[in-house]
């Protein structure tokens, strides 16, 4: 990568904060500057299309009748070049739009395409996202999407605990190592 692909991915990471904290403007901002150093979506479409399909999830909250064709593109791009992060992002966004324009058909279809990448690609933070969202698109089925939701938060507990615990054994055995080098070491100048 070049000096300019750089920039545009501490412009995007920068605006991806924003996005996180709600501060949509800056977010735009930080998106359209990224943007501006991506040239053309030729040059790595992968960035162009998470610049592109941030910038328009910014607009979206910013304006809510904004934001659905770059959305579009974004996917396009993410589709046609096999970006599988990219595939989920645009259709979580898709399907939020979709949703905040009461076409809750369209947003669980994007939502299932999310879901089933998230699913494909192991991404945990993508699929407690699209669970969460079932949970707004579909309340009446809200308690199946939280129980699938808790079972993969007490996957990952499950997982950090057996690393704890890992951890834990290495450093008494590193202890345990250090106290013999000692009482070794002792011994030989008794010797």
């Amino acid at each position: 990568p070049n000096k300019l692909y750089y920039i545009a991915k501490n412009q995007s990471d920068i605006g991806c904060v924003f996005l996180q904290t709600k501060h949509y403007i800056a977010a735009k901002h930080k998106f359209s500057e990224g943007l501006k150093f991506t040239n053309n979506y030729k040059t790595d479409p992968s960035l162009y299309a998470a610049l592109l399909n941030h910038f328009a999830y910014s607009e979206f909250k910013m304006d809510s009748n904004i934001g659905l064709e770059n959305l579009l593109i974004a996917l396009k791009i993410s589709v046609n070049n096999n970006d599988q992060i990219g595939i989920i992002k645009s259709n979580s966004y898709l399907a939020e739009f979709y949703l905040d324009k009461k076409d809750t058909l369209k947003a669980l279809e994007h939502n299932k395409v999310a879901h089933e990448y998230a699913n494909k690609t192991g991404n945990t933070n993508a699929l407690l996202r699209t669970l969460n969202f079932y949970t707004k698109a579909e309340p009446e089925q809200a308690l199946k999407h939280a129980q699938k939701q808790i079972e993969i938060l007490n996957k990952i507990r499950a997982k950090e605990h057996a690393s704890q615990n890992k951890l834990a054994r290495i450093e008494f055995e590193t202890s345990e190592l250090n106290t013999d080098k000692e009482t070794l070491l002792n011994q030989q100048k008794i010797i």
